[in-house]
């Protein structure tokens, strides 16, 4: 697996702690139109460095494993567009009525979250043992 150089770590590092300020600050409801910006930057600065964290291995496992962690990246991203759409309400326009704005848009950052949080628990774990296993 590349490892990423001290700039690049940092960068992962910073986002993850933008990612948990932002989305803590914005549950508490401080200053949501700044801290959805904090979350939606953290998670893409997070997303990006796990992206160049590439494996160039033969190993099936390790590949599946690495393209779930994508996955979750994107959901971390998406949430964060949730997130500001739920201040500034972004994709109202896209529907006829409020009603199916709230059932289909409204509050949906947490469940894309939620998933993504799992499965970059589930991915981490597993890698690692992959990782641990193979050397």
């Amino acid at each position: 697996m590349k490892q990423l150089n001290n700039i690049q770590s940092a960068i992962w590092l910073l986002g993850g702690l933008m990612m948990v300020a932002g989305v803590g600050c914005f549950v508490l409801m401080w200053h949501q139109p700044i801290v959805c910006w904090v979350y939606f930057l953290g998670a893409s600065m997070f997303s990006s460095m796990q992206l160049m964290q590439t494996y160039e291995g033969p190993d099936p496992t390790i590949r599946r494993l690495k393209r779930l962690q994508s996955v979750a990246g994107l959901c971390f991203v998406l949430a964060g567009m949730l997130m500001a759409d739920n201040v500034y309400m972004f994709f109202r326009p896209l529907f006829s009525n409020s009603i199916d704005y709230i059932t289909y848009v409204f509050n949906k950052w947490v469940v894309l979250l939620l998933v993504a949080a799992v499965i970059e628990v589930y991915t981490v774990h597993r890698l690692d043992h992959e990782l641990r296993k193979k050397n």
